[in-house]
């Protein structure tokens, strides 16, 4: 995910997720 609160997707790496 780009910025989203929590990685949903989890297709990329957690950046601003955590």
């Amino acid at each position: 995910a780009h910025n989203f609160p929590l990685d949903l997707a989890a297709l990329e790496v957690p950046s601003i997720n955590g």
